[in-house]
């Protein structure tokens, strides 16, 4: 473990008065970002957009996560840990152990970054818009995914032995759908069945990878995709309730479990040869990780 990757929060600062001080505009320092209440993939978008305003300003500057508040939007954080960030993501840039480090909290929209832009064309990549590929193509130059190996190595195999495309298609809750409707259809029979004519009209054969938080979600692609096999990954938490969302219903897996399982299913999909992902911060943290530019969006 690397010095700065366990942390305890000293003294927390404002960030708009901390990227005015002399030393911060023109020195190499260490900016600790700390979670507020809102989604996994909503902090690495806030955690991008701080860090970009902050590098515009001073390119020594690092920027890194800091998860340590579980709250009812947030539970990604091992409370074993003082920064649970550096347990999902490693940092690709070397940091001197004498350089300065400030904490700052991580809780408004900057409006020269604005957030990550709903894509809602069909068949259209998160990155087909400037600023969100401007968001994942820094964070892919700064952090890397470092759980999931196993996960990968499972989307492999399954490819190599069908030898058949494997596809990948990712459904959120209903619940996200009325929290951020983006013009989005909700009737899930129907977006399935638009994909599976798309697929039919491409491929005589294929299989299937389903990545959802609603468990029998995937009794209705199974039913749905009759002729194809359907994997997705057994071991990750959901809910039988789809108007619900999975975080307050995690009380006895919330942390580092939690967040495991977001990525282990982000990684899964973007493995496959490519995948149909609904818009939802799924989306961009598929983005964030992926170099494979494989993913469609679907509304």
């Amino acid at each position: 473990m690397y010095w700065y990757q366990n942390l305890k929060v000293t003294e927390v600062v404002d960030f708009h008065e901390l990227i005015r001080k002399p030393e911060i505009q023109n020195d190499e320092a260490v900016i600790f970002f700390i979670n507020s209440s809102s989604g996994f993939g909503s902090q690495l978008t806030l955690l991008v957009q701080y860090s970009l305003f902050a590098k515009s300003i001073n390119p020594k500057l690092h920027c890194l996560g800091y998860f340590s508040n579980n709250a009812c939007g947030f539970k990604y954080c091992d409370k074993q840990y003082n920064n649970s960030f550096f347990l999902y993501f490693d940092y690709l840039h070397d940091i001197g152990s004498d350089v300065k480090y400030y904490f700052v909290n991580v809780n408004s929209i900057i409006g020269d970054y604005p957030f990550i832009i709903p894509q809602s064309i069909d068949n259209d990549n998160v990155d087909s818009i400037e600023i969100n590929k401007k968001y994942s193509d820094y964070f892919k130059e700064n952090f890397v995914v470092k759980i999931g190996s196993e996960i990968v190595e499972n989307v492999k195999k399954i490819k190599n032995d069908s030898n058949i495309p494997l596809i990948g298609i990712h459904i959120r809750s209903l619940y996200q759908f009325y929290a951020h409707p983006f013009n989005r259809n909700p009737d899930i029979v129907a977006k399935l069945l638009k994909i599976k004519n798309a697929l039919d009209n491409k491929y005589v054969q294929y299989n299937i990878f389903v990545a959802t938080d609603v468990s029998f979600y995937i009794d209705i692609i199974k039913s749905n995709f009759n002729n194809s096999e359907v994997f997705y990954n057994s071991f990750i938490n959901r809910v039988d309730n789809e108007g619900v969302d999975i975080i307050p219903h995690s009380s006895d897996d919330i942390g580092f479990k939690l967040g495991s399982d977001i990525l282990f299913d982000c990684l899964s999909l973007i493995n496959c040869d490519y995948y149909y992902v609904s818009i939802t911060n799924i989306a961009y943290i598929t983005s964030f990780i992926n170099c494979n530019n494989n993913a469609l969006h679907f509304n």
